[in-house]
């Protein structure tokens, strides 16, 4: 279900309309995987303010395990992770230095679930009706989204799972949420998954 739209930003600077134009596919790509949804809700241009950080949140996806942060990228040739994990994008024939749209996420994730913890009793029921239902155990998955005319190219095949082209990220979100219905499953034997699994809020 979409619950905030995504509407496009006006600009004269060529750089910023890359931006958006790679921020529209990936709206795209979400609104018509989850459009017809009754548990995951689709939100885009999040901006979050909490004990004077700021943040903007490309595209957020809510499910009931948690929420999925989708960082927009747009790359019209190639980004490369190197051997220490750091990110570079290619500009003409050279390679330049660019910062990790994956710990950019990360940090929104974070700031979003501190915000949410300090507003638990009004969001959240009680357990049992004794204890306060938490924030603590949400998930926040990450990802990078690389617009469908570049590539990503790593160092190591393990390397960044979640750097996808625009296209794959909605069926990732969706797999994410699978695993966890399936690790809070009654039918789950492994006591370790049940414990370290999310709640399902």
């Amino acid at each position: 279900m979409i619950i905030k739209p995504y509407v496009p930003r006006a600009s004269s600077d060529a750089r910023l309309k890359a931006g958006v134009a790679a921020e529209r596919q990936m709206a795209h790509y979400l609104d018509r995987h989850f459009r017809d949804s009754k548990k995951l809700f689709v939100l885009h241009d999040i901006k979050l303010e909490f004990e004077g950080e700021n943040a903007q949140i490309d595209h957020l996806v809510v499910h009931p395990f948690g929420v999925a942060i989708v960082e927009s990228k747009s790359v019209s040739t190639s980004v490369r992770l190197t051997d220490m994990d750091e990110w570079e994008r290619r500009i003409g024939r050279s390679w330049s230095g660019m910062p990790s749209p994956l710990l950019q996420a990360e940090r929104q994730g974070k700031l979003l679930k501190s915000l949410l913890k300090t507003r638990e009793a009004d969001l959240l029921d009680k357990v049992l009706g004794l204890a306060q239902g938490t924030f603590s155990l949400m998930a926040v998955d990450v990802f990078a989204a690389v617009s469908d005319s570049g590539t990503i190219q790593r160092a190591r095949k393990d390397q960044a799972p979640n750097a996808l082209k625009a296209d794959a990220i909605p069926a990732a979100i969706e797999a994410a949420v699978v695993g966890y219905r399936r690790a809070t499953s009654l039918l789950t034997l492994d006591i370790k998954a049940i414990v370290k699994a999310p709640r399902d809020f």
